[in-house]
């Protein structure tokens, strides 16, 4: 019976090491928030917060780089240069989104 309780108290124990690090990890004003959350409620209404973000974000680098047409007499290698550039901060977007 005193293994049980151990275990039991450990997983509660580690249950708000978590909740106090994520906390820990967020701004003032969602730490606020999300106080009176466990870590698993944090955790998904974290995820959809930003996931939804993430989604706006990718639709707006990817509007940008596909409006990025090659202007009439222009030079090809000033409009290949313009998309790589356009296409490296459609990749920086997405490595800050998805990691």
């Amino acid at each position: 019976m005193m293994v049980a309780t151990t275990r039991t108290g450990s997983k509660a124990d580690d249950y708000s090491i978590v909740q106090c690090a994520m906390l820990y990890g967020l701004e003032s004003g969602l730490q606020r928030r999300f106080e009176r959350h466990g870590a698993y409620e944090m955790f998904q209404e974290l995820k959809l917060i930003f996931q939804a973000n993430a989604r706006i974000e990718r639709y707006e680098v990817s509007n940008k780089f596909y409006s990025c047409k090659m202007e009439e007499n222009s030079s090809i290698s000033e409009h290949i240069l313009r998309i790589k550039g356009c296409g490296g901060r459609n990749q920086e977007g997405a490595s800050s989104v998805d990691g």
